[in-house]
C-alpha cells in the first residue's frame, strides 16, 4: 500500500511539475516549435524547416535511447513545444507521451515512423522496443529493395505515405506476436525519405503561412537523399563482401536497404557464449566479413579482442550523430574496402 501511495504522489507530482513549467515558458510565442526525440531527427527536419521554427532535441547524441528515461529536462521542453514528433517505437516516447497527454491535452502528436515497413525480432521488449502492435504491417525484412520504397513525386510532397497497408502480409500476423520491432528506422535513407515526408506533413499542418518554404526545401532534400543513395549503391555494389558484423544491431534497415547481411555479436549488454562465437567465427569466414561495427559506449579494448579472433577491423559508429549523413559515409566507406 505504501509503495503504491508513494507511486502515486511521483506521479502528482510529475504532472504538477509539468503544468507549473508549461505556464512559465517564455519562448516567443510567435515561432512554432517543434519536440523530437533524437539528434538525427532534428537535423531531418532542420533541412525542411530551416530557421523558421525552433527544435527541441530531447535526447544527447551519447545517451543510449532503449535506456534512456524521461527527465524533467524533458518534459520542460515538451512543455515548451507545440508538436512533438515521435521517431516511433522507442519505449520512453510511450512513457513520456502518456504523462504529456494528461497534463497538456492541446499538444500535438505525430508518428514520424509510419508507413515504415518494420523489422522484427532484432531487439527484445526488454529492450526499451514497445511490444508488437498488431495494427502495424507485418512486413518481413527478406526481399526488400528499392523498387518498395515509396515514390516522392518532387512537385507534390506526398501526404499519404503513412498508408502502409500495402506492405502488411497478414498472413504473418502471428509469427510476429512476441517480437518487437527494431526501432533503428532513422538508419536508412528509404525511412529518412518516409520520415521527411511526415515531417513535412505536420510542419505544414502547424505552421501553414510558410508551406511553400517548406515544400521547397522538402523537395531538395530528397534529391540529396536520392543521390547520395544511388551513391552508396553504387560503392557497395563493387564490395566482394555482403554481410558486416555489429554487436547492437542497430543497422537492421541499413542492411535492408543494400541486400546486406547483418551479423550481430550481442544483444541486450550479453556477450556471446564460446559456442555462438565459434559459430559467428564460421559465418564470418563463409561470408567474407571484413569490418566489424561497434558504438561510441562500447568497450574498444574488447571490441578489438574479437576483431582480431575473426580477422576483422574494427569501425566506430555512433548511430545517433545529428550529422546522419557523415554516419553513412563512414558505413559505406568500410563496407567498400
Amino acid at each position: 500500500m505504501k509503495r503504491i501511495f508513494t507511486l502515486h504522489t511521483m506521479a502528482i507530482a510529475a504532472l504538477t511539475a509539468l503544468a507549473i513549467l508549461a505556464s512559465c515558458s517564455s519562448r516567443d510565442s510567435h515561432r512554432k516549435a517543434v519536440a523530437v526525440s533524437l539528434p538525427p531527427q532534428a537535423s531531418l527536419l532542420r533541412e525542411i524547416t530551416g530557421d523558421s521554427i525552433d527544435i527541441i532535441t530531447l535526447m544527447a547524441s551519447d545517451a543510449n535511447p532503449e535506456s534512456f528515461e524521461v527527465t524533467i529536462k524533458n518534459m520542460r521542453g515538451i512543455a515548451d513545444a507545440d508538436l512533438y514528433m515521435k521517431v516511433g517505437n522507442l519505449a520512453f516516447e510511450e512513457t513520456l507521451t502518456d504523462r504529456i497527454s494528461q497534463a497538456n491535452n492541446s499538444l500535438k502528436f505525430t508518428d514520424i515512423s509510419q508507413g515504415i515497413t518494420p523489422i522484427y525480432g532484432t531487439h527484445s521488449h526488454s529492450a526499451g522496443s514497445p511490444a508488437h502492435n498488431h495494427d502495424a504491417a507485418h512486413s518481413h525484412p527478406a526481399g526488400h529493395n528499392h523498387s518498395t520504397a515509396p515514390d516522392h513525386d518532387s512537385s507534390t510532397p506526398p501526404s499519404d505515405l503513412s498508408d502502409s497497408s500495402d506492405l502488411s502480409d497478414s498472413s504473418s500476423h502471428h509469427d510476429h506476436e512476441n517480437l518487437a520491432v527494431d526501432p533503428h528506422t532513422w538508419t536508412s535513407i528509404t525511412n529518412l525519405k518516409i520520415m521527411a515526408a511526415n515531417m513535412l506533413d505536420a510542419v505544414n499542418d502547424i505552421d501553414p503561412t510558410n508551406k511553400a518554404y517548406y515544400n521547397a526545401n522538402y523537395q531538395q532534400l530528397i534529391h540529396r537523399l536520392d543521390s547520395i543513395d544511388t551513391a552508396i549503391s553504387s560503392r557497395l555494389s563493387s564490395s566482394s563482401s555482403k554481410a558486416f558484423l555489429i554487436w547492437h544491431p542497430s543497422l537492421s534497415y541499413f542492411a535492408r536497404d543494400y541486400n546486406l547481411n547483418q551479423i550481430p555479436l550481442g544483444q541486450d549488454n550479453k556477450e556471446m557464449t564460446p559456442g555462438q562465437m565459434r559459430d559467428t567465427h564460421e559465418r564470418a569466414a563463409k561470408e567474407d566479413v571484413k569490418v566489424m561495427f561497434i558504438q561510441q559506449n562500447f568497450d574498444a579494448n574488447q571490441a578489438q579482442t574479437i576483431a582480431d579472433e575473426l580477422g576483422v577491423t574494427v569501425v566506430q559508429i555512433n548511430p545517433l550523430d545529428a550529422d546522419y549523413l557523415r554516419q553513412f559515409n563512414i558505413i559505406a566507406n568500410a563496407l567498400a574496402q
